[in-house]
This record gives structure tokens, sequence and C-alpha cells, in this order.
């Protein structure tokens, strides 16, 4: 369903669900978030930042799946490949590596090093972390056939060792309280007095303002008029409905003086 809504081009596409509600949303794509990374025309791909992204990847393979995993994976591959050549195995790893290769590649156009930037980068990872799993299952339940009579006991064990990774790290990846654009976005409109008229350059605000005005029911007396610069125009690319009207020649030439 989410691949069919995602070819349907919603006008809102900002991307904070929450609860049974905004499940629901996010399944019929209303308020499903994303953003194009190669057509940003302020992004630019860098082989530097390829390398950069390789082994944030790796750190984040590694620590993400507290070391363990990784390397009962890696022993299974190294030790035991026979466990990998049949059909299954080698489609399983293939799509880790395609998606792998991809996902790279498209990131490569944003710092992972960069402090200031907005970016969760370990999300976009969780395509391929899916498949490695898959690869790491085939690898734990050969070892525990092969060096077990009762694979009970390491399944208790590898559970026991997921319950105390997820309780040492699940305030460190707590992400819910990150809204770099929708702060923004409220912090400029409620300031403004009743039946204002927002005037903003930024496609951001714009498209901030129609999300709060359509889908959370706010600063309904507020009327938004989009003056984009030259620089800052790549939502229109993106949602073109949203910017379909012609501009009003007078009003921008009034503006600009």
């Amino acid at each position: 369903m989410l691949f069919i809504r995602i070819g349907q081009n919603p006008e809102i596409n900002w991307g904070h669900a929450q609860g049974i509600a905004g499940f629901w949303h996010f399944i019929r794509r209303e308020e499903f978030g994303s953003f194009f990374l190669l057509s940003n025309p302020v992004l630019k791909f860098g082989f530097d930042n390829f390398f950069k992204h390789s082994y944030f990847f790796l750190k984040e393979l590694t620590l993400g799946f507290g070391l363990i995993l990784p390397a009962v994976t890696l022993a299974g591959l190294l030790f035991w490949r026979k466990l990998f050549l049949d059909r299954i195995g080698i489609l399983i790893i293939l799509c880790f590596l395609v998606i792998i290769a991809v996902q790279l590649m498209l990131l490569s156009t944003i710092d992972p090093t960069d402090k200031d930037s907005s970016f969760q980068i370990a999300k976009f990872y969780l395509l391929s972390f899916v498949f490695f799993i898959l690869i790491a299952a085939r690898a734990i339940t050969f070892l525990s056939q092969k060096f077990f009579k009762n694979e009970l006991y390491p399944g208790l064990l590898l559970g026991f060792l997921v319950l105390i990774f997820l309780f040492a790290n699940f305030r460190v990846n707590n992400f819910s309280g990150n809204y770099f654009s929708q702060n923004v976005v409220l912090d400029a409109m409620e300031q403004l007095p009743p039946n204002s008229i927002a005037i903003t350059v930024h496609h951001v605000f714009y498209f901030g303002g129609l999300y709060e005005q359509k889908i959370n029911g706010k600063f309904a007396d507020i009327k938004l008029l989009y003056f984009p610069n030259e620089k800052n125009r790549d939502n229109e690319f993106y949602q073109p409905d949203l910017f379909s009207r012609p501009p009003d020649q007078q009003f921008m030439d009034a503006v600009q003086k």
C-alpha cells in the first residue's frame, strides 16, 4: 500500500505520524516524510563523503548490533561458506550488497560527520539492516545446530543479550523529540498576530505552514504567500500542485521594491 501511495503525489508530505491514527495516515501517505538527495541543487556528490559513509555504515552496523551479532555472522561467512551458497543465501547477500551500494551513493551528497546537520543518517541504513538480520539468522541457526544439541539454549542466550543491549541503549537512540523543520515553522507562525499575511521566501516555511493548517488545524486565519528566491525552489519540483498557480507579478514587484 505504501509504495502505491508513494506514486499518488499527496500535497502534504512531512512525516510526524503518532499513534494509531498517525499510523493510518502514514500507510495512506498523508504524512509520509521524504526528501530527494540527488535532486537538491545544494547537495553535491563527493567521493570523500562516500568513504565517510562507508566507515559510518560499518560503525553503525557493528555497534548497532552489539558487536556479537556481526562477529557471529562474519564467522559463518568465513568458515561455513556452504551455508550461504544456496539460492536463498545468494539472493539475500546480493540484496544486501546492492542496497548498501545504492544507499551509500545516494547519501554521499551529505557529510555524515557534520555536527550541524539535521539529518539522522543512521535511519537510512534500516533497510540494509533488515537483510543483514536475515543473513545473521542463517549463521546463528547453523552454529546452533553444529555446536548445541538443543537450540533452545543458544536462543535464550541470544535473547538475553538482546535485552541487555536494548535496556542499555534505548535512551541513546531516542529521536522522538527531533522536529527540526517543524519547530522552525511553529516558532515563526506563533509570533504572528491574528489575520496576518505571512510572506516567506523559503519553501520550508510555506510548505510547513500549509501542513500545520491542513493537518494540524492551526493558523487558519493566517494567509500564506510564497515569494521564492532563486535558490529555494526545490519543493516546487517535488510538489508542483502546491506551486502551480501563476505568480502575481505586480505583487512580486511591490514586495521586491
